[in-house]
């Protein structure tokens, strides 16, 4: 009989355990439990962070980007190859894109081809090929005097695109990476769609 009650004692406890699951499950808007462990490589483009998108004519791709953000283009030191644009909030510009058209850009150095160029990005500091947002990119660190900037690249036909995150004062270089960069700033570089191909 104390057998009896114990089986039922645990079928009911695991049964409630199953129910609580469940729920804490629908909770999360239909998240798996594994999924509540920690990040896989998921987005951090939440809805409500992206509420504008600049669209680039020239180079052929658009980003999104919150609302108290503003985006100035700049033209690069008066080079015909390429193109900058700042993304400011507040008095600070956290972020900078640059683009480059690779096709006028390459014959200017010693790698004459798209390939030979990504083989130079092995040397850099801390360089990983990486997957983000679906999209084969290049992360390495670019170090002065002063401060870190985490470079983020994607090579999208003859068009490079090149983040530069600069939100790492005071951080030990070997802990910056983009995984470790402010949510709102991997949303942004996340968000890079390509309008057309070139």
């Amino acid at each position: 009989m104390k057998i009896k009650r114990v089986v039922v004692a645990a079928s009911l406890a695991t049964a409630l355990i199953v129910v609580v699951a469940w729920a804490w499950d629908r909770k999360f808007s239909g998240a798996s439990l594994s999924s509540l462990a920690g990040p896989q490589n998921q987005s951090a483009v939440p809805n409500t962070i992206t509420s504008k998108i600049f669209r680039d004519g020239e180079f052929k791709f658009s980003v999104k980007y919150p609302q108290e953000y503003q985006i100035q283009v700049k033209s690069l030191n008066g080079l015909p190859y390429d193109k900058g644009f700042l993304f400011s909030v507040s008095d600070s510009v956290p972020l900078r894109l640059r683009v480059i058209n690779l096709d006028r850009y390459l014959p200017t150095t010693n790698a004459p081809t798209v390939a030979e160029y990504l083989k130079t990005f092995r040397s850099l500091d801390n360089f990983q090929q990486a997957s983000i947002a679906r999209k084969v990119a290049y992360e390495y660190l670019a170090c002065g005097s002063a401060a870190c900037t985490q470079e983020v690249v994607f090579i999208h036909g003859t068009t490079l695109y090149d983040f530069s995150i600069d939100q790492f004062q005071n951080m030990d270089p070997h802990s910056i990476s983009f995984a470790n960069s402010p949510l709102e700033i991997r949303a942004i570089v996340e968000s890079l769609e390509f309008t057309a191909d070139k």
